[in-house]
């Protein structure tokens, strides 16, 4: 039977059984495309236009006979004998790797450990990974970590050739940013992924002890945090101290936001205003604007323009529907009302959005 390896095709035919729907992810995971048809002369036609490594079918088969099907591949039959046992042993794995996951979460899942190598993180609500192949590390995210760094092991994760350690680092760091004339600090959780390089033989075998010792060169494990910090190993790093004025300073900065955020919500209610001092000059007495001018007020009634934090003073620009058949001589003058009628009631329902977000800030 030809080897199937990544990126390569299978087949599947008949065997739409509990055993190849967990087969299937397994093989997925190795790159391996697999499609399944349940009917031979389905497959017959699929080999004829798309070569694949390896087609595995279970007798009988609907739709053509089993032969039909070897001679399309050019496969002996007694690959097709033997496709059972290669789905038994594909499907073996995932048990396997279950009960290696599960030994592997009791023994380690809430330890503290002390990294080994190098880590990194973007420091988010999502772990960033490092991947270890024996003493080599590489790193990824925005934050370095020296080897010795402190974090708690938050689950275990099984693949076919490797153990992940998802870890939370103990110590947070700070993270400057910018906002207007003030320099702020945001602390941050980091999160490690530790993908951790075993053998496949070793997953297999669903071997702990084995696995634990290749998990026992990344990092250094501990029952206690105060262990942990207590070991020659700790690299020493706690959270950088925020400035000594730094309270002061985030009342100033509050007391800044609160008047910029006062001084935006003010430009925007002058601003509908100003509308609504030119719609009161712009106002026509004709029976036909003035019809139009009720009608764009009642479509936009309903307007709100949003919440505090994002309110602006942009107004709807809806266009308006035909006129009345009654108005249909006057189409023009009709629009024009309607159009007024829209930002009258937009603007006025501008100014008292903008009243109550202006009453709802803190006082300074």
């Amino acid at each position: 039977m030809r080897a199937v390896k990544q990126g390569r095709r299978l087949l599947a035919v008949g065997t739409r059984t509990p055993v190849l729907q967990r087969v299937v992810p397994l093989l997925q995971r190795a790159e391996i495309v697999v499609e399944d048809l349940g009917d031979a002369l389905q497959a017959l036609a699929r080999i004829a236009a798309h070569p694949f490594d390896l087609v595995i079918a279970q007798p009988p088969l609907v739709g053509a006979a089993l032969a039909r099907l070897v001679r399309a591949w050019r496969i002996p039959m007694n690959a097709i004998r033997v496709a059972s046992v290669v789905l038994a042993a594909l499907a073996a794995v995932a048990p396997a790797r279950a009960d290696l996951e599960r030994e592997l979460e009791n023994r380690w899942r809430g330890a503290w450990v002390l990294t080994r190598v190098e880590t990194g993180s973007d420091c988010t609500s999502v772990y960033t990974d490092t991947d270890v192949r024996g003493e080599l590390a590489t790193a990824g995210g925005r934050f370095r970590f020296a080897a010795g760094e402190l974090a708690r092991v938050d689950k275990v994760g099984v693949k076919v050739d490797r153990v992940d350690l998802f870890l939370a680092v103990a110590e947070p760091v700070l993270e400057a940013r910018v906002d207007g004339p003030f320099t702020l600090y945001d602390e941050r959780r980091c999160r490690v992924q530790l993908k951790v390089a075993v053998p496949k033989k070793t997953v297999r075998a669903a071997d702990a002890d084995a696995v634990g010792e290749l998990l026992g060169r990344a990092v250094e494990a501990f029952a206690r945090e105060d262990a942990a910090r207590g070991a020659p190993a700790w690299n020493g790093r706690l959270r950088d101290p925020l400035p000594e004025d730094y309270a002061e300073t985030l009342e100033r900065y509050h007391a800044w936001k609160l008047a910029q955020e006062t001084a935006r919500l003010t430009a925007i209610q002058e601003d509908a205003l100003d509308e609504l001092e030119h719609l009161e000059r712009a106002i026509d007495d004709d029976p036909v604007y003035l019809a139009g001018l009720a009608a764009g007020l009642g479509a936009t009634r309903n307007w709100r323009p949003g919440a505090c934090s994002g309110l602006t003073s942009t107004l709807p620009s809806d266009s308006p529907p035909p006129p009345p058949a009654a108005q249909e001589r006057d189409r023009d003058l009709w629009r024009r009302g309607w159009e007024d009628g829209r930002d009258l009631a937009a603007a006025l329902a501008v100014v008292s959005a903008t009243r109550d977000c202006l009453a709802a800030l803190p006082a300074p």
